[in-house]
């Protein structure tokens, strides 16, 4: 899910610091299908990791690069 989560922020939250970190992988149009996979895994490893800090409260949502929308309760 986390993978597929990293596919999705590739176009929707492209500010997201582990994208811009691998953004020269997956940018490049030379890199091999195998290598653009390595990153969006180790892109959703990070993601699992923020996430998580996200949750407990150690870190923020604008920290991250991530838009956040609360619900509109």
């Amino acid at each position: 899910m986390l993978v597929e989560m990293v596919w999705r922020m590739m176009r929707w939250q492209p500010d997201y610091h582990g994208l811009k970190n691998w953004m020269g992988v997956l940018g490049d149009p030379g890199r091999s299908p195998a290598a653009r996979k390595k990153a969006i895994v180790a892109i959703a490893r990070q993601l699992a990791v923020d996430l998580w800090r996200l949750f407990t409260g150690q870190t923020t949502a604008d920290k991250l690069g991530l838009i956040y929308l609360p619900d509109p309760a």
